[in-house]
């Protein structure tokens, strides 16, 4: 079995347990993707018209989890000095009451920011699997024959009907969303719009990471392993892109540039403050100072800066 195969198998599993849980949101996303394309036939232009209209509505937690992002973020630097304080000490309750005291002091709770997107995660995935099941196949009867039966959206639609004719392709702007870069069968100019799909929805990705490190400053960065993950998740989702039909592809395209107008319109308006990077970077070179002393052990200690100014005084 292949790769894709087996990629593709994963997904089948997960599209079936979705559809018995979330079943219901699967036929409501459905049914308005479908009255969608009744008022405007176009399949891209549908995929895109419900995924903003999804995205409107998450609006509200994607700002939620922005701000206590940039909370947690805000005090990373004390975070750490706590850290070091009690490196090397078994006293993890001690360390653990200080963290909740730095929490309590500013007003963060460090499961704010996972929550909200672990709400978003059912919409976002309900909304994946309905836009999959359109180029649904299935056999004819007990025949060879693979017939198109869409999934989940009304059959008395014009989308459906649409879908069936067409055998299931779904040809829009001239480009056949059903496809993936390597369907057999394509042309080179057949392949090249679906490249360009996934290669916006892949530069979309490293566009909204480095808006977010704009707007939070040098200081307040996640850390490197962090950092680092971000940096190679794009092109782990690059993978799925060229496997999945090009629909998908769209609707992962226009959800980041929702993500990165929505988070430019944050800052902008002042709904989201930016941090001060200047502050947290004094702090962080405190605590790289604080680091430096307890390394020194029995070494001599930094003069403070206004012992210095007397020592000049004294001279003069």
């Amino acid at each position: 079995m292949t790769t894709a195969a087996i990629v593709g198998s994963i997904f089948s599993s997960i599209g079936h347990s979705i559809s018995v849980i979330f079943h219901p949101f699967l036929v409501l996303f459905a049914t308005i993707l479908a009255a969608i394309y009744g008022v405007v036939p176009n399949y891209a232009i549908a995929i895109t018209l419900l995924t903003l209209l999804i995205m409107a509505i998450l609006t509200p937690l994607t700002i939620k989890s922005t701000r206590s992002q940039l909370a947690m973020q805000r005090i990373q630097p004390e975070m750490k000095k706590i850290q070091l304080k009690y490196k090397g000490s078994t006293d993890r309750v001690a360390m653990n009451e200080e963290m909740m005291a730095l929490y309590k002091e500013h007003g963060v709770n460090p499961m704010s920011g996972c929550l909200p997107m672990l709400a978003q995660a059912p919409f976002m995935s309900v909304l994946y699997f309905v836009i999959r099941g359109l180029t649904y196949e299935t056999h004819a009867g007990s025949s060879s024959t693979i017939v198109a039966e869409p999934k989940y959206i009304p059959k008395s639609s014009q989308m459906y009907h649409d879908l069936v004719q067409s055998h299931g392709h779904m040809v829009s702007f001239g480009v056949d969303l059903s496809n993936h870069p390597f369907t057999a069968g394509l042309t080179l100019v057949q392949r090249l719009p679906l490249f360009g799909l996934i290669g916006a929805a892949i530069g979309l990705q490293y566009v909204l990471q480095w808006q977010i490190k704009r707007n939070t400053g040098q200081g307040n960065q996640p850390p490197a392993q962090m950092q680092t993950i971000q940096r190679i998740m794009p092109l782990l989702f690059a993978y799925i892109y060229f496997i999945v039909p090009a629909a998908l592809t769209v609707y992962f395209v226009v959800s980041n540039v929702v993500r990165v107008v929505t988070q430019d319109l944050m800052f902008r308006t002042g709904v989201v403050k930016r941090p001060h990077a200047k502050a947290s970077e004094r702090v962080i070179a405190a605590t790289a100072t604080d680091a430096k002393e307890q390394q020194g052990g029995a070494g001599a200690k930094p003069v403070k800066p206004q012992n210095r100014s007397k020592d000049k005084r004294k001279r003069k």
